[in-house]
This record gives structure tokens, sequence and C-alpha cells, in this order.
């Protein structure tokens, strides 16, 4: 199993603009609920027309973004489903994050 994240878009234009909230990355949850995911990690993006492609463990992430999970809850949530070490999903998770931001889907 790929418990790496990636996002794959073609093509690809990547603007860092960094909005942080009590330590942590603000996101919008209106915008995270507006994003589409079929079982294949197809995801589309209705405010937009894009649409992208993402892994397995990227999915489990955007849902629990969706269901308003915190951070936290979320890294525990990838130790227990995914095998990993927390630090692991810590920095799995915080990239996962930036790469929303980055590409103005959070």
């Amino acid at each position: 199993m790929n418990r790496y994240l990636s996002i794959d878009r073609f093509p690809v234009a990547i603007k860092i603009d960094l909005s942080w909230e009590k330590g942590r990355l603000a996101m919008p949850q209106d915008r995270l609920d507006s994003l589409v995911v079929n079982s294949d990690g197809f995801v589309f993006d209705p405010s937009t027309g894009d649409s992208y492609v993402i892994n397995s463990t990227s999915a489990f992430i955007l849902s629990a973004l969706q269901d308003g999970l915190d951070e936290s809850r979320i890294v525990q949530l990838l130790v227990e489903t995914f095998d990993v070490t927390e630090a692991e999903a810590s920095r799995d998770l915080a990239d996962f994050l930036l790469r929303l931001h980055a590409m103005q889907l959070a």
C-alpha cells in the first residue's frame, strides 16, 4: 500500500500563499466540502471544473477533512489505518494540506 501523498494536475500551476490561523493552516470548510471524490481517486472541483487524481491515503485525508476532523485526530487515524508512525503521519498530513492550499483547493 502506498502511503505517500500526491495530487496530480495538468497543467500544474502552483502559487503558494499560506494563511495560518492559531498555529495551523486555515482551511475553508465550504471549499473542501464542494470537492467530489469517487472510489477510483478522481476528484472534481465544481467551482472551477478542474479534475485531479489522488491516491487512497489522500482520499482518506480529504474525507476526514470534509468530515471536520481536526489535524490531531486525522494523524491518529492515519497511524491506526496505514501502519505508519505518528511522525510520518504528521509529515504526510502537513504535506497534503500544503498541496491543497498551493493548488487553491483550500
